[in-house]
């Protein structure tokens, strides 16, 4: 055997097979050496080139000049006849080296190498366009058993898809794929789908104690919570004790803390109102008294001689001591007036009850230079509580000082004011409707 001559100029295109036998010089190429690959020759030397590297001589040279005896704008064709000899020649496989034993004439290299029943040591590409290259004869051992893109069903759910898929996202999905219990309790093979009620019942699951938001904070496994909850039971009360006395402490903080935000913007919108009380007229004082019940947490009405007042939480003005200020209002004819109440707990031969006391004070007014003065006696006043259906009366008579001239009023004067016991060991106020009626 024997292989086309080394290349002189690696660029030109002659044929470098491994040839059996000796190769004839005359199949040479004049430049490059090697076996002729289809062979030109020239009608002033009858030397033989590749086409190729005839083209790439001339080329380089820039002119039409043979490269063996220099004549200019020489003639040269194809050699049909040695291209035929060539054809003919007999060379071993191009992939000899890597283990094919295939010979065969040159013409009928091509058929071997890419027929699809052709060489088997040719690279091919993967059909399912994996992006391997690999020798034909393994292409079937990978489109089998190694290519990732290959067609694969799921053995447990039967799924159909690719090998890279099912393997790589179904199988972490999958409702039946096998699984050992986390816990190690020895079970194996669990349908992922059936895993919920493996661990559901487990022994070894963590579990946690039913008292843990209690302050029950042990580490639990499912086999242990029995025997845990029968040693436990009295630290559990105690545990439970403690979190209500925390939880009612918190919520008694978390009510004053409301109460008292509540308290300082109601008395900061009251001075407002108050302020704007002073100097309304009886036309204006509708809204502004309105408002004032909004935050003052009572209302207040009079029809003729009659007061109508309602505090809407008795108990946190019962609870405080504080005093509820009525909004004011004008009685009869203009004379301004304004109503407050104290409810305050104490104890009267062992019984838990509500002082009352009302005072009743006259305001400066913007009408007291139109009205007749004094406006005269109020010989007894009634106060009538109503809670739940159940009326309780107060009546009392009194001889207050109203023989007041405008210029001689004070800014507040009290007219009446009283003072008395009310038993609530019966019920318990939750809000207090009242009036009061004047008597003259």
């Amino acid at each position: 055997m024997a292989v086309a001559g080394s290349p002189k100029h690696p660029q030109y295109g002659g044929y470098e097979y491994l040839f059996l036998g000796e190769i004839p010089e005359k199949y040479a190429c004049s430049i490059c050496s090697k076996v002729l690959r289809n062979p030109h020759l020239t009608a002033c030397c009858g030397q033989h080139y590749c086409e190729t590297c005839l083209q790439q001589w001339c080329a380089r040279e820039g002119r039409e000049v043979c490269p063996i005896c220099q004549e200019d704008n020489f003639v040269h064709f194809l050699d049909k006849s040695a291209n035929r000899e060539i054809a003919k020649l007999r060379i071993c496989c191009t992939n000899h080296a890597t283990g094919c034993r295939w010979t065969g004439e040159l013409s009928t290299l091509g058929a071997h190498l890419e027929s699809d029943r052709g060489c088997d040591y040719s690279e091919v590409d993967c059909k399912n366009k994996c992006s391997q290259r690999l020798k034909r004869k393994d292409l079937t051992a990978h489109l089998t058993h190694h290519c990732q893109l290959r067609q694969c069903k799921c053995q447990y759910c039967g799924k159909e898809d690719t090998y890279q898929t099912i393997t790589e996202k179904h199988y972490a999905k999958c409702p039946s794929y096998p699984l050992d219990c986390p816990n190690k309790c020895g079970a194996r093979g669990i349908k992922r789908v059936e895993m919920d009620q493996h661990r559901s019942e487990c022994p070894l699951e963590a579990v946690e104690c039913p008292f843990k938001e209690a302050g029950c904070k042990p580490t639990l496994v499912r086999r242990e919570f029995e025997r845990h909850m029968s040693a436990s039971n009295q630290q559990h009360l105690l545990l439970v004790m403690t979190a209500l006395h925390a939880l009612k402490q918190q919520s008694r903080e978390a009510r004053d803390e409301t109460r008292a935000q509540f308290h300082v913007v109601k008395k900061g919108v009251s001075k407002v109102v108050d302020h704007l009380l002073q100097s309304c007229t009886p036309t204006q004082i509708a809204p502004l008294q309105s408002i004032k019940e909004l935050v003052s947490g009572g209302s207040l009405r009079n029809v003729g001689d009659q007061i109508t007042f309602t505090l809407f939480d008795a108990q946190q003005y019962i609870q405080s001591g504080r005093i509820w200020h009525g909004p004011p209002f004008y009685y009869q004819e203009g004379y301004k007036m304004r109503l407050d109440v104290l409810l305050r707990k104490t104890e009267l031969s062992n019984l838990s009850c509500v002082q009352t006391s009302c005072s009743l004070y006259l305001l400066k007014g913007e009408l007291d230079d139109e009205l007749d003065w004094p406006i005269g006696h109020f010989n007894s006043v009634e106060i009538a509580f109503v809670e739940f259906n159940v009326i309780r009366r107060i009546s009392f008579s009194i001889n207050p000082k109203l023989n007041l001239k405008p210029a001689q009023k004070e800014f507040e004067t009290v007219l009446v004011g009283s003072e008395d016991i009310v038993d609530v060991t019966s019920f318990s106020y939750q809000s207090i409707r009242g009036t009061i009626t004047l008597k003259q």
